[in-house]
């Protein structure tokens, strides 16, 4: 049966939550660190601000939110609870996490149907299951009509995050809203979901929602009223309370309260043992009665504090720690402090040999007093530094180190350092004799003291020319002209520029390769030899490659695609006409369609 709500009339209830309001929301104005004593009218029968579209139709009274007040401080004044301020303002989301400025939220639902316990079709104002449990909205379309709790989906949510946060399978979601479907690609984002229905046991996995007091508070004997809302599962017999801000984790809770993580692993069990159930925005328990304390935390013969929480067997002389991560494994322990791992086990017995045991936010041991780890890589005489990591066994006087990247290889390092492989493999032998350990992040020698690069002698050809350095190895001897790489550099604009051909380039400089790809920035390549005759330019200019297919035969000028490059661009800087690039490279098309990037167009005749 709907029956409406008018315990208080709408005149008497708009007079009150002004007046409420005026004493209780004065402005912060830019600049000022306290509040002015004038009050401001952030109130009305009209918002002034954007709405969320799922705001209740009902809405008879607003405020409007400049960011002076958190989402808690506006329900006293306006004598609502929490609960009524999200179900009028489905969009503030659970525990009121999407408060935002600049918004407007409704206070006040006059005209509100009030849902009794006999009905159990849906009705425009929310549904109730036999058990007189209320439906939210928005819902997921089709839900079913005997669903006893239920999940808001936000923003982003992945079918799977959805699942395992509420301890439930694909299957039960689906079959408790079929407009789901089997693959997940119906689920709707900032609606509520069915997560179980009457009867189903859902074995203590399904997260339930904050636990919120509205008509009567709870006290334990001791006479202490327990605040609300509070995480859910919470144990009855707590006497001391803290408010979860948000950004907040288990660790700064346990910090600020003088507990262990395990205490609120114990008063709060819905936070789970990784603490990734914690809710923001409600108050957990941080001491039950009879609850004594710790006087002070254990401290090491050494004097340095040992934090809290530990796992047990946890060594005594430790004089450093770690605080244990979601994503903290044993071997990125391991790496990052280049501690053995059986060293590491020792120290930490109960994270279990396989380190099945590793428990996120407790601190673990990585340094005791009487650990002497391997000496580090040593600087050599000349002072510089060994980088880390490094690989096993590299040379102890190398002066200069190189790191590996994804597309490092040994030839690369070889080409670019003039370094011979054998060198190489000798001041690197964990990289093995055929590169075949080459690892990516780590660093390898690339010289030693004391060592020179071979580069080839500077020849000085019979015209009296020197030849500049550095130099790829196998360049011609008698080169008598040069061209420093820079880093626009290609092999298509040295022929353009020193009339030659690929062939020669190829000759006269053999590790830059036929296909022109060893051009190595920084280095000089040869352009001209002693002897060579120069020819008269060809009547057409020679085709660099790779070219658009179908491009005019006689072209003469050509242009480099690149990424940022448009037809536009191409017919601004040229002159030319957007019909005579498609005349050109009929590839490209009337509408600019086929512009490849790292191709050459013609772009005169």
């Amino acid at each position: 049966m709907v029956k409406l709500n008018w315990a208080l009339s709408p005149l008497i209830l708009i007079c009150l939550a002004q007046d409420a309001t005026a004493k209780s929301i004065p402005r912060q104005y830019k600049n000022e660190t306290t509040p002015q004593k004038q009050p401001v009218k952030l109130t009305g029968l009209s918002p002034k601000l954007p709405v969320h579209k799922d705001t209740s139709k009902y809405c008879s009274y607003w405020y409007d939110n400049d960011g002076s007040l958190a989402c808690q401080d506006i329900l006293e004044p306006f004598l609502i609870t929490l609960e009524q301020l999200l179900r009028w303002n489905p969009g503030l989301g659970p525990g009121c996490s999407n408060f935002l400025t600049g918004w407007s939220y409704c206070v006040e639902a006059m005209d509100e149907p009030v849902i009794t316990n006999a009905p159990s079709k849906t009705t425009p104002g929310g549904s109730s299951p036999t058990k007189g449990i209320q439906t939210p909205t928005p819902t997921q379309p089709d839900m079913v009509n005997n669903c006893d709790a239920f999940a808001f989906v936000e923003s982003g949510m992945s079918c799977n995050s959805l699942l395992s946060k509420n301890g439930i399978t694909l299957k039960q979601l689906v079959a408790w809203n079929p407009s789901v479907k089997d693959d997940c690609s119906g689920l709707w984002s900032n609606v509520w979901v069915c997560v179980s229905i009457v009867g189903h046991d859902p074995n203590g996995s399904t997260t339930l929602k904050p636990t919120t007091t509205t008509t009567t508070k709870t006290s334990p004997t001791n006479g202490v009223e327990t605040p609300s809302p509070t995480q859910p599962d919470m144990v009855n017999n707590c006497n001391k309370f803290a408010f979860v801000q948000q950004g907040q984790n288990c660790d700064a809770l346990a910090k600020a309260n003088g507990i262990t993580f395990a205490d609120i692993y114990k008063w709060n069990p819905s936070v789970k043992s990784d603490c990734t159930g914690l809710w923001a925005n409600v108050w957990i328990c941080v001491s039950v009665i009879g609850n004594t304390p710790s006087p002070t935390k254990p401290s090491p013969t050494n004097g340095i504090e040992t934090p809290s929480p530990i796992q047990e067997g946890m060594v005594k002389n430790c004089n450093k720690f770690h605080l244990v991560k979601t994503t903290t494994t044993c071997s990125s322990i391991e790496n990052y402090y280049k501690l053995p791992l059986d060293k590491f086990l020792e120290w930490n017995p109960d994270v279990g040999k396989n380190c099945q045991f590793l428990l996120a936010q407790y601190w673990v041991c990585v340094m005791t007093d009487d650990y002497k780890p391997s000496p580090s890589p040593t600087s050599p005489s000349n002072g510089i530094k060994t980088p880390s990591p490094v690989q096993e066994n590299v040379h102890k006087n190398c002066n200069k180190f190189h790191q590996v990247q994804k597309t490092t290889t040994c030839s690369s390092i070889n080409n670019y350092y003039n370094l011979p492989l054998k060198d190489f493999y000798s001041w690197n032998p964990s990289v093995g004799t055929n590169c075949q350990s080459l690892l990516v992040g780590y660093w390898v020698c690339v010289s030693i003291v004391g060592w020179t690069p071979p580069t080839p002698s500077p020849t000085t050809p019979s015209n009296g020319i020197k030849t500049p350095s550095p130099i790829q190895a196998g360049m011609v001897t008698n080169c008598n002209k040069f061209a420093e790489v820079k880093s626009t550099t290609t092999c298509a604009s040295i022929q353009n520029y020193y009339k030659i051909t690929m062939e020669q380039i190829a000759k006269w400089n053999p590790k830059v390769g036929s296909s022109c790809n060893a051009l190595l920035v920084g280095y000089h390549v040869c352009v001209g030899v002693i002897g060579q005759t120069p020819t008269q330019p060809p009547k057409q200019d020679p085709t660099p490659t790779p070219f658009l297919p179908d491009m005019i035969k006689n072209c003469k000028k050509f242009h480099l695609v690149k990424a940022t490059t448009t037809c536009e661009s191409i017919q601004n800087y040229y002159k030319i006409t957007m019909a005579q690039i498609a005349k050109w490279n009929p590839k490209v098309g009337t509408k600019c369609t086929g512009l490849w990037k790292d191709y050459w167009v013609c772009v005169g005749v």
